[in-house]
């Protein structure tokens, strides 16, 4: 039975190709042009399992293909690359997220959530067998079930997307026939990041702390201490030519003490009574800035991305934002505020440097 790949709560403005996977809007009752009649058919049986917040089936929804084909017949082949990509657009999208400010820009990896369902000759959808932790069938592959959408996807309209750094992670993806190693370890600290992204009730913050710290270190190679990895950290940031000037000590800091304290979370020492400088629940936030900003400036310096002049802002901003919060445990300024606040600075910079010359 062929085997349809999609995001049903994830509705994207356009139709994204990262070669060789593509992610396609599509809407029901206006089903993309180069669909035929019976795969458009089809696949809107396949979405009336799943239900959105009014109670009623999904009516717009992303659909994956690869090599250009919706309906695989290799799903096990074609299923781990799907799941691949996806992470990948989930950063790509995660890093475009404001905090402590307005609702938009704003994603999370919940809405991004796969499935898939198998078609039988009489285009009913079947889902997989569900298993308990021992292996042991909660219910066997059948007659698929109805999903309904969880809270935390039902509040995001329409996901944000930097394409540029979609496009960077897979033109790094397609050098893993050279470095298998290296990109395996990038796969992993990207996997690690989605899950601590879920805004999911049944996470646990100390959980997605210790994902986030994982993937950091991950990234970085680094070895599991608190000193290294944030030696590799402020190192990473430190630019060839910074567009803005920014204290790399406090990111320094920040890693140390952040990595640090998930030694206790990782441990089972959910009460930790080490001294912080940071307030816990600005950490966590702090974390999912960083993952994505540590993954463009790596990608830079391989060759893979170009740092543009909001990427230095952003940059500038996070070391700004360290150092305005610590200490600090009530409301503070959005992220984008202090972004903003750089662009300014830059801004301000450029028409100098253009009345010097």
């Amino acid at each position: 039975m062929p085997i349809l790949y999609f995001l049903p709560w994830c509705r994207l403005s356009e139709r994204l190709a990262v070669h060789p996977v593509s992610f396609i809007p599509f809407n029901r009752d206006f089903p993309p042009r180069d669909f035929d009649d019976a795969t458009a058919r089809l696949i809107g049986r396949i979405s009336e399992d799943f239900i959105a917040i009014h109670g009623n089936p999904v009516s717009e929804f992303t659909v994956l293909s690869l090599d250009n084909v919706c309906l695989r017949e290799d799903f096990d082949a074609s299923g781990p690359v799907f799941a691949e990509f996806v992470d990948l657009i989930r950063l790509a999208s995660l890093s475009t997220r404001d905090y402590f400010g307005r609702a938009e820009p704003y994603s999370n990896s919940t809405c991004f959530a796969l499935y898939g369902r198998r078609v039988d000759d009489a285009g009913k959808s079947w889902s997989p067998t569900s298993l308990r932790k021992d292996g042991i069938p909660i219910f066997l592959a059948g007659v698929a079930m109805r999903v309904h959408i969880p809270i935390e996807a039902a509040t995001i309209p329409r996901p944000s997307m930097n394409i540029e750094l979609l496009t960077a992670l897979a033109a790094r993806r397609r050098k893993a026939v050279d470095f298998p190693a290296e990109w395996a370890a990038w796969q992993e600290a990207i996997y690690c990041f989605a899950q601590a992204n879920t805004d999911a009730e049944v996470v646990d913050r100390h959980m997605e702390w210790v994902l986030t710290s994982g993937a950091i270190e991950r990234a970085l190679d680094a070895r599991s201490k608190a000193a290294d990895v944030a030696d590799r950290f402020s190192r990473a940031f430190t630019l060839i030519e910074p567009m803005i000037e920014f204290d790399t000590k406090v990111l320094w800091d920040w890693c140390y003490e952040f990595y640090r304290l998930r030694g206790d979370f990782a441990h089972a020492k959910i009460r930790s009574r080490q001294a912080r400088t940071w307030a816990r629940s600005l950490h966590g936030v702090f974390g999912a800035i960083a993952f994505p900003l540590l993954i463009k400036v790596l990608l830079a310096k391989t060759g893979e991305y170009s740092l543009s002049p909001v990427d230095h802002c952003e940059i500038a901003a996070f070391a700004r934002i360290l150092s305005d919060t610590q200490s600090v445990s009530g409301p503070i300024r959005s992220w984008l505020e202090f972004v903003g606040d750089q662009r300014s600075v830059l801004a301000a910079r450029m028409i100098s440097a253009k009345l010097i010359l």
